[in-house]
């Protein structure tokens, strides 16, 4: 259409075109929408709950319970959890295609379906996703829902972050000073006497304790620096620092 040698060319539209000779063709042997075909086929729906018609039962005809739980479970896959997202990928995606075999279910038929076996459909999704990722065939993924908070066993004075860290170090070197310097002003033999000897040892005593503190607070901060997540926690290292509505919870 636009006529310009130096651009890739699509088909003319017009263009007759043979698409593959057989439905089969439409997914490679190894796509994993076939390990969900065999999964389905092996199972006994009847006795999971499905309601599974009698080769001599009359009336209208109906999808088969088997072809819609393949298609809900490739809409599980494929993150396709609408029943119209599911009615228009029976026309639109090859794989959904091949998998009910070029049926195409309407939204209502899907919807109704997976509404009353919604209890055999929990059991069996739960199934089939512990043996792909037993089989390796699919990947896991961490899903983190932003919600409720679960306080945990770690408590706020075993809790550091790395501004946390930095007032604290920044209190303590404060401290020193006032120590260090209420320390000389006790070791003055020319200073007025405001302190007995016991004062001076006493002094010494908080002054080790302090610097003491400073570094474990500063090996925090190592770790801190460290940590993907900035925080460091010493009862349960799995727990956060979490806000919600102005307030704090040390949990998950």
């Amino acid at each position: 259409v636009f006529g310009m040698a130096q651009y890739i060319e699509g088909d003319d539209r017009n263009q007759p075109m043979l698409l593959p000779a057989a439905i089969e063709d439409y997914v490679s042997e190894a796509s994993p929408v076939r390990a969900i075909d065999a999964f389905v086929d092996q199972l006994d729906l009847a006795d999971l709950g499905f309601k599974v018609r009698e080769e001599s039962s009359v009336g209208r005809s109906s999808h088969h319970p088997g072809t819609l739980l393949k298609l809900y479970l490739w809409g599980d896959l494929k993150r396709t959890h609408s029943s119209r997202g599911l009615e228009a990928a029976c026309t639109e995606n090859l794989q959904a295609i091949w998998l009910t075999r070029n049926l195409r279910p309407d939204h209502s038929t899907i919807a109704e379906f997976r509404k009353d076996r919604a209890v055999p459909l929990k059991a069996i999704l739960r199934e089939f996703n512990l043996i792909c990722f037993e089989l390796r065939l699919f990947g896991k993924e961490l899903v983190a829902i932003d919600g409720t908070f679960i306080k945990a066993v770690n408590s706020t004075t075993r809790s550091f972050t790395k501004t946390k860290l930095k007032k604290l170090i920044k209190g303590i070197d404060e401290a020193i000073e006032r120590y260090t310097a209420a320390l000389a002003e006790a070791d003055d033999a020319n200073a007025p006497v405001r302190s007995t000897p016991c004062d001076t040892k006493e002094l010494r005593r908080k002054l080790d304790k302090i610097r003491e503190r400073k570094g474990v607070l500063e090996g925090h901060q190592a770790c801190c620096e460290e940590s993907p997540t900035g925080q460091v926690d010493l009862t349960d290292p799995d727990c956060r620092q979490l806000r919600k509505g102005g307030k704090t919870t040390i949990g998950y």
